[in-house]
C-alpha cells in the first residue's frame, strides 16, 4: 500500500511505501497528516518536487469510480457512493415552505421567477458533481494531478430494448401503437398467435412471468387461449395436481370420519 507524502509547505510529493513511511515517522522526520487516506507530512521542504499524475473518472448515477495513475501504475483507486435522497428532501422542503406560507402569519410571497439562471444546475445533479469535485480537491492536496480523464459512455438503448441491433429507419418506428399494452402486442405480432398462427381468441401473454422479473415493456407475446392454458399448465401443473390430491385426501378424511362415527 502506498502512502501519500507532502512536505512542510503542503506541496504534494511522490507516494512512498509503508516501510519508508514508518522509518520517517520513527526518526521524527515526518508526522501523520491524515489517517484516511493515510498521509504523512515531512518536517522539511522539498525545492523541486517531481511527479505528475493522471486521474480517471467513471461517472455514474449511483456510484462513481475514480483512480489515479503515475506512469501507467495505479497509485489510488476507489468508489464514490452518491446520495439518492436529494429529490425526496427537496420535495419535503417545498411542502414545508408551502405549508408555512399558507398559515395566517407574516410570510413572503411565493417566488417563481428564480429559475433558469445561467449556469444553474438542478440540486440532484449539482450535489453529484460537487461530490466528485470534493474528492478531486482532496486528492490534489496529496498528489500533483495535472491531467483528468472522464469516461463518456454511450448506449444504444433502442436496440437494447428491442433485443437486436436496429438499423436505418427502424429507429424511427413507433414502439407503441394503441391505448394499452394488449393493443401494442396485437399490433406488433400482426394479430397472429406466435405458436400456432391462430387468429382467434388472442391473449397477450408474458414470455417471462412478472414474478420472476418480467415486464410489460417488450417481454410479451401474442398467444391464443389454447396456448395460454398449455403454458399455464406447464408452469403451475405441479401445484394444480398437488391441490387436487390434497382436496381428494381432505374429502376422504371427512367421509372416513363420518363413517367411523356412524
Amino acid at each position: 500500500m502506498l502512502i501519500f507524502v507532502i512536505d512542510s509547505k503542503n506541496k504534494p510529493l511522490l507516494p512512498t511505501n509503508g516501510a519508508r513511511a514508518r522509518i520517517l515517522l520513527k526518526k521524527g522526520r515526518a508526522e501523520v497528516y491524515s489517517v484516511e487516506p493515510f498521509t504523512i507530512k515531512l518536517k522539511y521542504a522539498i525545492n523541486r518536487p517531481i511527479g505528475e499524475f493522471k486521474i480517471g473518472i467513471d461517472d455514474g448515477a449511483k456510484m462513481v469510480g475514480i483512480s489515479v495513475a503515475y506512469k501507467d501504475k495505479v497509485v489510488f483507486a476507489g468508489n464514490i457512493q452518491l446520495r439518492q435522497d436529494v429529490h425526496r428532501k427537496m420535495v419535503q422542503r417545498a411542502n414545508y415552505r408551502s405549508a408555512r406560507r399558507s398559515r395566517k402569519v407574516r410570510h413572503r410571497e411565493s417566488r417563481f421567477l428564480n429559475r433558469g439562471k445561467k449556469g444553474w444546475l438542478s440540486p440532484t445533479i449539482g450535489q453529484k458533481k460537487e461530490s466528485i469535485l470534493r474528492v478531486i480537491d482532496d486528492l490534489m492536496k496529496r498528489l500533483n494531478i495535472t491531467e483528468c480523464v472522464i469516461e463518456q459512455a454511450q448506449f444504444d438503448t433502442s436496440s437494447m430494448g428491442a433485443g437486436y441491433k436496429l438499423t436505418s429507419k427502424e429507429y424511427q418506428l413507433s414502439e407503441y401503437e394503441g391505448n394499452n399494452w394488449r393493443q401494442k402486442v396485437l399490433w406488433r405480432d400482426r394479430y397472429v398467435c406466435q405458436h400456432c398462427n391462430d387468429k382467434n381468441m388472442l391473449q397477450a401473454h408474458h414470455i417471462k412471468e412478472k414474478s420472476k422479473g418480467g415486464t410489460n415493456i417488450v417481454k410479451m407475446e401474442l398467444l391464443c387461449v389454447k396456448n395460454v392454458i398449455m403454458n399455464f399448465m406447464m408452469v403451475f401443473g405441479y401445484w394444480i395436481k398437488k391441490l387436487i390430491i390434497l382436496g381428494i385426501l381432505h374429502m376422504y378424511n371427512k367421509v372416513n370420519g363420518i363413517y367411523l362415527i356412524n
